[in-house]
């Protein structure tokens, strides 16, 4: 073989193994890809149109989807998840299915979006010989839920029933199994609470609220915000109550001292 031969087949063998190692790289550029596409994303953002909705939609503005539960379940453990609310609506948080949404593990923002009337969360009942439980949602380790421009409505006892469950139950409440002390932060910002016949929170272990421009309305039976519970803490701030005759203190269960309170009296 020629000195020139030689040559051309060193250069066609080094031809060969450029575009192999090229098309190694491509394929390692294709797995690398797609692992990071198998990675489920920590933070998930979702519109909720209780009328229009359909929860096998993507969730987008322009595709929403219907119940705040499916935006929950669709966000993963330890990840944290934006949920606007559409205004002017009524959202039953488990659409017509009576169910505790699992909030452990997750942080939830609740905020609302378009025109209108802030929307107001609601809840489905059932019944258990205690008495009525109220399907909000429900901790069993930690949990950070944060409430923005919306009314929450701790709903009216069911015909068949004549008190709620004291200790379980509501917008946030513990697990009634294994695990169930649960910790939770509870933010809410020029929000509304409605009491009516179930408490907003019943809990063990330690609940914070963070309250700022809340106003508190007591429209049924229920006259506390918390049952249950070891521990809680509070900073309320501009938080007002639209019945006159009560106060902060007496909205809470087993305010003390030994928790911290702002702007409430405990005389």
């Amino acid at each position: 073989m020629s000195l020139e031969q030689q040559i051309g087949a060193l250069v066609k063998a080094s031809e060969n193994l450029t575009g192999a190692v090229n098309g190694k790289i491509g394929e390692i550029d294709k797995k690398v890809d797609a692992a990071v596409k198998a990675i489920p994303e920590l933070h998930k953002t979702f519109y909720i149109d209780s009328v229009a909705g359909n929860d096998n939609a993507l969730g987008t503005q322009s595709l929403p989807i219907k119940t705040i539960y499916e935006a929950v379940i669709r966000t993963p453990i330890n990840g944290s998840v934006s949920i606007f609310l559409k205004k002017n609506q009524d959202h039953f948080m488990s659409g017509t299915v009576p169910r505790f949404t699992n909030a452990t593990n997750k942080k939830i923002q609740l905020a609302a979006y378009s025109a209108g009337s802030k929307p107001v969360i609601k809840m489905l009942t059932t019944d258990a010989p205690t008495g009525s439980i109220l399907n909000g949602f429900i901790v069993s380790t930690f949990s950070s839920i944060t409430v923005v421009e919306c009314v929450i409505d701790t709903m009216s006892l069911p015909l068949d029933q004549t008190k709620p469950w004291p200790e379980y139950g509501g917008f946030i409440s513990r697990d009634g199994s294994l695990g169930e002390v649960g910790n939770a932060l509870i933010s809410l910002s020029h929000s509304e609470i409605k009491i009516r016949d179930h408490q907003f929170s019943s809990h063990y272990s330690r609940v914070d609220y963070n309250f700022r421009a809340v106003i508190i309305h007591h429209v049924g039976l229920q006259v506390k915000l918390n049952s249950g519970g070891d521990t809680f803490y509070c900073t309320f701030n501009g938080v007002s109550l639209s019945d006159t005759s009560k106060t902060l203190k007496g909205c809470l269960s087993g305010a003390t001292a030994a928790n911290t309170l702002t702007n409430i009296s405990l005389a």
